[in-house]
């Protein structure tokens, strides 16, 4: 089940001023998944695999001595599982970011999560570019955002405090804010282009002008914000009146 991520990135390297690489951490208990991962992320010029081990148990024994930005954690592993593993993570590593990756998969197990305080959750057969996409969301701005999260789930994750919006102080232009409630009805760049009567290539430079503006790098980061603050939900009341 191969689900379509919500954000959409024509230019990839929009992510690449990263000082350092990402250091990550690894607990699956399928060996060939496990190297696999490995494999994939190791080969992405920002990231660095600095832990894979079968359990949590062995996760957070290697995580006191290592530094670690983002964990992808399995739920069902042998000696100490991932929800176990999680509950520690979350109350011990704060700056650390979590992304599941489970054969449970579907909006229960991802709200579930999420409030138990994981930034991100995944199936195990997603494609690779979500995974990759996954981890620079979780790790630039905290959380990665997939279809499946509806925008109720993500305004009750930021009224709860597990999502920090982003505290800008600039206001976005007209267009800009078309955009974000469009990225909060879950369309592409591509649809949004369709909608706006504008190139893939104007939408893309709107909404790169909006991150920076923002100060994130995500169209995740940008739906937070117009949740966070209303847009979204006041341009809902205008169709209504």
């Amino acid at each position: 089940m191969n689900l379509s991520y919500l954000i959409r990135y024509k230019n990839v390297n929009y992510y690449m001023d990263t000082k350092e690489n990402i250091k990550i951490a690894i607990a699956e208990d399928h060996d060939l998944l496990r190297r696999t991962i490995t494999s994939v992320l190791n080969d992405e010029d920002d990231f660095e695999v600095v832990i894979a081990v079968p359990n949590g148990a062995e996760l957070l024994d290697g995580i006191k001595n290592k530094a670690v930005d983002v964990v992808i954690l399995d739920l069902n592993m042998p000696v100490l599982d991932g929800r176990e593993a999680l509950k520690v993570l979350v109350k011990d590593y704060r700056e650390t970011k979590i992304i599941i990756v489970s054969m449970y998969y579907g909006h229960g197990y991802i709200e579930k999560y999420m409030k138990l305080g994981a930034h991100g959750y995944l199936s195990k057969d997603c494609a690779p570019l979500n995974l990759t996409r996954a981890i620079r969301d979780v790790y630039h701005d905290g959380h990665f955002i997939h279809k499946l999260c509806t925008t109720k789930l993500i305004s009750e994750l930021i009224d709860e405090g597990f999502i920090t919006p982003p505290n800008a102080s600039a206001s976005l232009s007209e267009i800009e804010i078309e955009i974000a409630q469009l990225i909060c009805q879950k369309k592409s760049t591509d649809e949004i282009a369709g909608v706006l009567g504008l190139s893939v290539e104007e939408i893309e430079n709107h909404e790169q002008r909006a991150m920076k503006k923002l100060g994130i790098q995500s169209r995740a980061g940008i739906m937070i914000y117009a949740l966070k603050n209303e847009i979204y939900v006041h341009a809902n009341k205008q169709l209504r009146d």
